[in-house]
């Protein structure tokens, strides 16, 4: 009797809560939403890529056209024409340190500053040709990049996680050009060695893109276009029996130390 009224008694109050469960039916609160990233700040990071220049030609010019028994090239025209175009590229490694400001829910602002370490280079060998008739002269030309650093300004589009920007400024890099040129007709008594050695500075262009893995680790892919202004070389030329001076000198017509990169990097952001 007793287990019967426990019964009914259990029933009873479980009907009493029927309605209030109906009127407040349980809460359950939806999960937390990540806040979104935040480009603001500094950063550190590393890079590396791939540079090459668009072919240009390499030129010997000389300052004595009679054809005389002092000019020692015999020649007939400033120029001793061209051995063909010289074509440097490589790769290089380096790190960049920057600072972002956001503007708005989508614009960002930035300045960044990189420095690399490169190996790249060309070079070109031949007979100069000339149709004026110039005596025949070959040569060997060497270029190349050691290194060379960007200051620039960034401006980019942001999309939470993702950014692309645009970016110039100015550059700097040391530069080497040389000719050495010997007459291989004639007398053969005509012989050169023009080098150049530079830190030249002018100016960047180019564009990238970022995406941030985490809140601290972003990944970029960047091209650069970089013109470090034109280099070239004059020296007098010898004779090469016992290498004496003579009275003309030489000139490697110059050309511009402008290369193209692309470079991928990982950034820090601190």
């Amino acid at each position: 009797m007793k287990r019967v009224l426990l019964a009914g008694a259990a029933l009873v109050a479980l009907a009493a809560t029927q309605p209030a469960l109906a009127a407040d039916p349980p809460y359950w609160a939806p999960p937390s939403m990540a806040a979104p990233f935040s480009w603001n700040g500094f950063y550190i990071g590393a890079n590396g890529g791939y540079g090459w220049q668009d072919a240009r030609p390499v030129e010997l010019l000389t300052d004595n056209v009679l054809p005389a028994p002092n000019n020692l090239g015999q020649a007939t025209a400033a120029s001793r024409g061209t051995i063909g175009d010289i074509r440097a590229q490589g790769g290089f490694v380096g790190g960049q340190v920057g600072y972002n400001w956001e503007y708005g829910p989508s614009v960002l602002f930035g300045i960044e500053s990189d420095l690399q370490f490169a190996r790249i280079e060309g070079s070109r060998a031949g007979v100069f040709t000339n149709p004026s008739g110039t005596i025949p002269v070959s040569g060997t030309a060497n270029f190349n990049i050691d290194w060379f650093g960007t200051v620039r300004g960034r401006v980019g589009m942001m999309a939470d996680s993702w950014l692309l920007f645009g970016t110039a400024g100015l550059a700097y890099g040391r530069v080497g050009y040389n000719l050495s040129a010997t007459e291989t007709g004639g007398l053969a008594l005509f012989q050169t060695a023009l080098s150049a050695s530079e830190t030249k500075y002018g100016y960047v262009v180019g564009a990238g893109i970022e995406y941030a893995f985490t809140a601290n680790i972003i990944l970029k892919g960047e091209y650069q276009f970089i013109n470090l202004g034109a280099i070239g070389a004059t020296a007098p030329v010898t004779n090469i029996i016992g290498g004496a001076p003579t009275s003309e000198s030489a000139t490697l017509r110059s050309i511009d130390a402008a290369f193209h990169t692309f470079r991928l990097g990982l950034n820090l952001k601190l």
